[in-house]
C-alpha cells in the first residue's frame, strides 16, 4: 500500500476505533532520509507530529507486533474498553502490512505484560496521556499504526 492509497484505510480505522487518536501511515524510503535505524523511524514519524524516540525504539518480534496492534485496536489504552472485534482488527493489520515484504522488522515504544497485553510502560511520542503502536519496515517501505488516548 502506497501513501496515496493509505487514506481510505486510515479513515476506516479511525471510524472503527472511534476513541482517541489513530495515526496510520506508510511511506517508501526517501532518498533524503537518514540511512540507519532508529533515525529512519524518527524521520518517518516526525511529519505526523510525533516526537522522536531515538534509541528508545524497541525492536520486537512479528508475533508481538501483531499482538500489540490487536490490543490497541480492540481496546482503549486507559481502561481496556472493547472497541472492535479481533477479526476486524486482524483485517486492518493484514491490509496495512500487505505493503511490506515478508522480511519485516517491527518497533514500538512500550512494554506489555501477560496474555492480556497490559500496557505497563512506554516512552511517549504524542501529547496524549497514553500512546503506543508499531512502526514496521520491510526493505524500503515503512508502515505505522499508532494510537493515543486520554482518560
Amino acid at each position: 500500500m502506497y501513501p496515496t492509497r493509505i487514506a481510505p484505510l486510515a479513515a476506516r480505522l479511525r471510524s472503527a476505533r472511534a476513541v482517541g487518536e489513530v495515526f496510520v501511515a506508510t511511506r517508501s524510503e526517501d532518498a533524503a532520509a537518514p540511512v540507519v535505524l532508529p533515525e529512519q523511524l524518527d524521520a518517518f514519524t516526525a511529519p505526523l507530529g510525533l516526537q522522536p524516540l531515538a534509541h528508545a525504539w524497541r525492536e520486537i518480534e512479528e508475533i508481538t507486533a501483531r499482538a500489540i496492534l490487536h490490543r490497541i485496536l480492540t481496546k482503549d489504552l486507559p481502561h481496556g474498553r472493547r472497541l472492535m472485534t479481533t477479526r476486524v482488527a486482524a483485517g486492518f493489520i493484514d491490509e496495512l502490512w500487505a505493503a511490506l515484504p515478508m522480511a519485516r522488522r517491527h518497533f514500538t515504544n512500550a512494554t506489555f505484560t501477560g496474555r492480556a497485553m497490559k500496557l505497563t510502560g512506554w516512552n511517549p511520542i504524542s501529547t496524549a496521556k497514553y500512546d503506543t503502536g508499531v512502526a514496521s519496515t520491510g526493505g524500503t517501505v515503512f508502515t505505522l499504526l499508532w494510537t493515543a488516548d486520554n482518560d
